[in-house]
């Protein structure tokens, strides 16, 4: 039966977050642990984490500017030394500012130190109990501040490593990216990550349009991928995260629709979402819909708040329906809303009603194509052609007229209720005439 320390390792090797090496280490710590061998597991534990501080110094390029290169280099030149490194890494540990090697608080530093007393206790036969609560606080210490060991400076490093790659002076188009997403991965705190985060996410709205951020086209959407779709979970969380209160939250999602659950995760993002947000993202379609379907489909909206949503809903997408959500939307208010604001009399009065007919009738067509010529429909068009005999809405009226299947329905309309029927043959030869289907 594996433990819950030997799981974590394994995940952490499967991720490459620890190389084989340390990896063989632990195992070996783990299989002593089980045979109640703690000193040896300890020790084996206590190697293995200090090659993987040794291996995040020497593969680090992004230390701190305050260090000169000679001071680094003498550093990784005892680290490469196989009698000098265990001693070299717990050296820098123990560094403080200026010469401070690892960001992690006083409060880890004596921890670590701590630690590093029983494992001399363990390798050199002191006296002293070594148990398996020994073995099992140090590696609680490793998995509470495994990402706090970060090294000195990274963040600003690896802003500058964004900036260099996406500089067409400086690095070729094209270059993989994943480079850096390893840094961001590997080498900074969540709190760094954060801060990377944003600052990368101000470059892209300095160089793209704000609005093609998260498009095949933006500058850096190769990064974003990376990070988005192949990062461990705390750094996709913390973009998340990040992303939540951004004007980009539905250019967003439509590149990662599979994040829209993780945004309906959090209570507090989504009620001011669909209360108030939502209307602001009019020109995010395919983004907002993702969210519409999601909080529609999940059950989120009460029934007794459904109006308001839609109502929302209606702000947001206007009169222009997405022809693949009609049996979505159908679960909402929206059509009724839709069909008042579309088919309302008072639009259609003369003289100015011509011009909301003009500039709207694709939309009424798109409307009775889909949900059938009934009397409020009639009553708009006959109250146009009333006054009108040309503009857009007069000639796409006419040509819709021409399709028997719409005429039949307005005629038995016009005659059941006493009106005008404006589009009668004036001849036999204008019934073999079909007509063209209007595109929407």
């Amino acid at each position: 039966m594996k433990i819950e320390f030997e799981k974590w390792i394994e995940s952490k090797i499967d991720s490459k977050e620890i190389t084989e090496d340390s990896g063989d280490l632990f195992k070996e710590a783990i299989s002593c642990y089980k045979f109640s061998a703690y000193r040896s597991a300890f020790i084996m534990s206590y190697i293995a984490f200090q090659q993987i501080l040794k291996k995040r110094i020497l593969t680090s390029t992004n230390h701190s500017s305050k260090f000169k290169d000679s001071y680094w280099n003498t550093i990784c030149s005892f680290l490469n030394d196989e009698d000098e490194w265990d001693k070299k890494v717990a050296e820098c540990v123990k560094k403080y500012d200026p010469d401070r090697v690892f960001t992690i608080s006083p409060s880890v530093v004596t921890e670590y130190d701590a630690y590093r007393v029983i494992r001399n206790r363990c390798a050199h036969g002191k006296s002293g109990k070594v148990s398996y609560c020994n073995v099992e606080c140090f590696w609680n210490f490793i998995q509470d501040n495994f990402y706090k060991f970060v090294i000195n400076g990274g963040k600003d490093g690896i802003i500058e490593l964004i900036e260099t790659h996406y500089d067409r002076t400086l690095t070729a188009p094209g270059k993989d990216p994943t480079y850096i997403a390893d840094s961001i991965s590997q080498y900074l705190s969540e709190d760094d990550i954060r801060d990377v985060i944003e600052k990368f996410y101000n470059y892209c709205k300095d160089k793209n349009d704000s609005l093609m951020m998260f498009y095949d086209r933006g500058i850096a959407v190769d990064l974003w991928d990376k990070l988005v779709n192949e990062s461990r979970k705390r750094i996709q969380d913390i973009i998340i995260d990040f992303i939540k209160d951004k004007e980009q939250l539905c250019e967003f999602a439509e590149r990662y629709p599979s994040t829209v659950s993780k945004f309906l995760n959090d209570p507090k993002f989504v009620r001011p979402f669909w209360t108030d947000r939502i209307k602001k993202y009019k020109s995010d379609r395919e983004g907002v819909m993702l969210f519409i379907e999601k909080l529609i489909n999940g059950n989120y909206i009460e029934p007794d708040e459904m109006f308001e949503f839609s109502k929302n809903v209606y702000k947001c997408l206007g009169f222009d329906f997405p022809k693949d959500k009609v049996e979505l939307l159908k679960k909402t208010d929206y059509f009724e809303l839709l069909k008042d604001r579309l088919l309302g009399l008072s639009h259609f009065d003369y003289p100015d009603g011509i011009n909301f007919a003009n500039r709207n009738v694709k939309y009424i067509i798109r409307y009775i194509k889909y949900f059938d010529m009934d009397l409020k429909a009639v009553e708009c068009i006959n109250k146009v052609f009333s006054f009108a005999t040309f503009g857009e809405f007069y000639d796409r009226i006419k040509d819709l007229m021409k399709q028997s299947e719409f005429y039949e329905k307005y005629k038995a309309i016009v005659d059941e209720n006493g009106m005008t029927d404006y589009f009668a043959p004036e001849d036999e030869s204008d019934d073999d005439n079909d007509g063209s289907s209007d595109s929407e």
